[in-house]
């Protein structure tokens, strides 16, 4: 479990080599499990997990509308991508689950999270096995079985080297299929091997994942006086381990970053060109961007033990395309605004 191996991969169009290095074998703690309510629900369990592990207990059935789960066919995998973005500020567009349709975000959850999603005509095992080591559960798209080459989502939470195993939840949960399906590296390889059929995608081996944004902050006691400066910062990251067009992050158009002060504590007077609130335009949201802000508070004798929080806001556009499938029925072309971001909470 400590031993660890390290995996050289070299890009060599860009002539760039990395490094990843991960133990040779690792399970994610505290992954929920959930059944899927129907035979077509997989990916929409999929999703409750892994929101859920995030934080964020969702109906399945509302995860069905902003999914757009039909009936006839499940979920595409655009769709998977899609739905952790969904925010307040944009309404689903699925039609199967009407009764349940959501229109202003999911409830509880006003932002979005970030995600992407990745496929390929080669296999990337070891760059899946890096995001479970790094505690990101990978939502994948395969054949169900060996005698059943039907497509069904799984959540991939663990993997041992030495058994040549991979955990995944499978949200299946009948005919004696085991929640925890346990399968060996040639097995998965095989099922992984699986193409979404008449899917712009055109290739195999597709995995999502989700992940909050990254945000940090720290205070510090101005001597002498009853001020305090807080610094706070957030990173437009993706933490997916292959560099490619097909795994960025969704353009965002802005971001408003936002001091939230407790009773008692205030910007400081002594500087009133301060604002509570930052905006970050577009040109400073490429992927990999680190943007910081700083204020001065003032309490009446001192901060300390206070607690405030940030918050980070990205309005974000993207699409989903055209997806053909089988019995006469397609998933139409749109495309969507949502508020991705994080809320932190510290003390001083």
């Amino acid at each position: 479990m400590n031993k660890s191996i390290k995996l050289f991969i070299c890009f060599f169009a860009t002539l760039v080599c990395i490094t990843i290095a991960y133990p040779t074998s690792y399970y994610i703690p505290n992954v929920p499990y959930h059944r899927q309510e129907t035979q077509y629900n997989c990916g929409d369990a999929s999703l409750q997990m892994v929101l859920e592990y995030y934080g964020r207990k969702i109906d399945q059935l509302e995860i069905d509308d902003v999914a757009r789960t039909s009936n006839k066919v499940g979920t595409s995998s655009y769709d998977i991508i899609r739905t952790p973005r969904f925010s307040v500020m944009s309404a689903s567009q699925g039609t199967d689950e009407k009764e349940h349709e959501v229109k202003h975000g999911f409830k509880g959850h006003p932002l979005g999270l970030l995600s992407v999603g990745y496929s390929s005509a080669n296999l990337w095992l070891d760059e899946l096995k890096s995001l479970v080591a790094n505690d990101i559960p990978v939502i994948v798209l395969m054949a169900y079985l060996p005698t059943d080459l039907g497509g069904h989502f799984r959540v991939i939470v663990g993997y041992d080297d030495e058994q040549e195993i991979i955990y995944s939840n499978d949200p299946w949960d009948r005919d004696g299929q085991p929640r925890l399906f346990n399968m060996s590296y040639t097995e998965f390889t095989q099922l992984w091997n699986y193409t979404e059929p008449q899917s712009p995608r055109g290739t195999p081996f597709f995995g999502s994942i989700m992940f909050p944004l990254t945000m940090e902050s720290s205070s510090q006691q101005l001597s002498g006086t009853n001020q305090t400066k807080i610094t706070a910062s957030f990173s437009y990251d993706n933490p997916f381990p292959i560099d490619n067009i097909n795994a960025t992050l969704p353009t965002g158009l802005s971001a408003l970053t936002s001091l939230i002060l407790p009773n008692g504590a205030i910007l400081a007077q002594n500087l009133p060109d301060q604002q509570s609130s930052y905006v970050t335009p577009t040109s400073q949201l490429t992927q990999g961007s680190s943007n910081s802000f700083s204020w001065i508070i003032e309490c009446e004798n001192t901060c300390g033990g206070y607690s405030y929080q940030v918050e980070t806001e990205i309005v974000i556009t993207d699409s989903v395309p055209l997806t053909y499938f089988r019995n006469s029925y397609s998933f139409p072309t749109y495309t969507y605004m949502d508020i991705v971001g994080n809320t932190i909470t510290s003390s001083i």
